[in-house]
């Protein structure tokens, strides 16, 4: 097992259960969609933050504010951390990033990630 791919899901792990395994969620302006986002302002106080979001990299992207820019956040996240360790941590990336935006329950984003845990041999994290 790979220890910046650990770190990864561990931050991102950490970070959807502290917000009880529920989806970070907005409304494109334009067509009132609800999509899953980047971060989430919404919820009384708090924020939640999509699988990514997570990651400690907001000061550098601070360019990217609005809901639409969320596939650019990703996007530009998965560019620096491939840098890093190419495609493993893209795939991974993607399998966290589907595991919140499919997990349409709270059980059912845990059930994905622990999935994740257990196909790449993460150690799953707590609090």
């Amino acid at each position: 097992m790979n220890s910046l791919l650990q770190e990864i899901f561990t931050k991102s792990y950490l970070g959807l259960k502290s917000q009880g395994f529920t989806r970070s969620l907005g409304v494109l302006p334009k067509t009132q969609e609800t999509v899953c986002v980047f971060h989430d302002k919404s919820c009384e106080g708090t924020i939640r933050h999509c699988a990514i979001g997570w990651l400690d990299i907001d000061e550098e992207l601070s360019e990217f504010t609005l809901i639409q820019d969320t596939p650019k956040k990703i996007s530009w996240i998965k560019n620096r951390l491939n840098d890093e360790l190419p495609n493993k941590v893209a795939v991974l990336l993607n399998r966290l990033q589907e595991a919140h935006d499919q997990g349409n329950t709270p059980r059912l984003m845990e059930i994905r990630l622990n999935t994740i845990a257990k196909n790449y041999g993460f150690d799953i994290p707590s609090l």
